[in-house]
């Protein structure tokens, strides 16, 4: 079947694949040192960018400011609402209006 002969043809006489011939071995370590050496480099180098990443997060959030000013506001040349000369007749003709109502109530009560 095919699995036998898998198994036969891959053996080399150690196993079903699973077992490296001695030979080999320092081959094998070799490139385990380099592959190792290679992923702690990487390591490394994600680290310090990580950290410089952080530092510029921290300097740029430093930099700026939280508010920023677009347009200043000028007062207004006039007002819009409610004119002054509204509010002086109203004031004068409410305050006309309740000195009669009091002098009335006042006229009132001698009546009676």
């Amino acid at each position: 079947s095919e699995m036998e002969d898998f198994v036969f043809r891959n053996q080399n006489g150690f196993g079903p694949g699973f077992s490296v011939p001695l030979v080999e071995i320092p081959k094998i370590q070799r490139e385990y040192r380099e592959l190792r050496r290679s992923v702690n480099l990487y390591s490394m180098l994600e680290e310090l960018l990580s950290a410089y990443c952080e530092l510029y997060r921290i300097t740029e959030s430093r930099d700026l400011s939280p508010i920023e000013v677009i347009d200043w506001a000028k007062p207004p040349q006039k007002r819009a609402w409610p004119s002054r000369k509204k509010i002086v007749l109203v004031g004068f003709v409410s305050s006309l209006l309740i000195s009669i109502l009091i002098c009335l109530s006042q006229r009132y009560k001698e009546f009676l």
